[in-house]
């Protein structure tokens, strides 16, 4: 017989965090104002956002990642696209075999864990940290609008009309086409598409 899963309340009860009428009134709070428990709990300041995820971990059975002491290697950042880190509070840690593990904020989203399966082709290992550490920390390193494939875009925009006059005035060099923005692009994508073990490329017109 499976061992039935501690909820959150007992967890965080066991633990001398809150007492149970604390809990019964977050429960409450939560009912009234359509938010769960952890939720309920940090607004009533009953507990901190830590202790709440730290709970959640324990209750997921899920790697807890403190964010303080344990800094993402900026090198895995590539490792998911930085749009998908904006839009998803996700954070690559690490990949091994195939596997990438993962800082997600909400244990129960598993949405967004299909989703980073089939964009990224791998198997997703989740760990917890708190959306605010996450959500600064992507903020504080993450650039959407920095990462590679955006400045080959931008690139590309500022140097088309160059590459055009120079095409019409026959003065385009040689030697200088394996350096054109488009072509940066095109080696860019297939890139990518082996690292993320593709197997279609697909492009669609915007």
């Amino acid at each position: 017989m499976a061992k039935k899963r501690k909820q959150l309340g007992e967890i965080l009860v066991d633990w001398g965090v809150v007492d149970a009428s604390a809990v019964t009134e977050a429960l409450k709070y939560g009912q009234d104002h359509g938010k769960r428990l952890g939720e309920a709990l940090i607004e009533l300041e009953q507990c901190s956002e830590d202790d709440v995820v730290k709970a959640l971990a324990t209750q997921f059975g899920l790697e807890y990642i403190d964010l303080d002491h344990h800094p993402v290697d900026h090198s895995a950042l590539g490792l998911i696209p930085s749009k998908l880190i904006e839009d998803y509070l996700v954070l690559p840690l690490s990949e091994q075999d195939g596997r990438l593990k993962v800082i997600v904020t909400d244990p129960l989203d598993l949405e967004t864990l299909d989703l980073l399966r089939f964009r990224l082709n791998r198997e997703i290992v989740p760990t917890l940290a708190p959306a605010s550490k996450v959500r600064q920390y992507i903020e504080k390193f993450v650039n959407p609008e920095g990462d590679v494939l955006s400045q080959t875009m931008a690139s590309i925009d500022q140097e088309a009309p160059d590459s055009e006059k120079g095409d019409q005035d026959g003065k385009v060099a040689a030697g200088e086409d394996d350096d054109a923005p488009i072509i940066k692009l095109v080696n860019l994508i297939i890139t990518e598409a082996v690292h993320g073990r593709a197997s279609d490329i697909h492009i669609e017109p915007m």
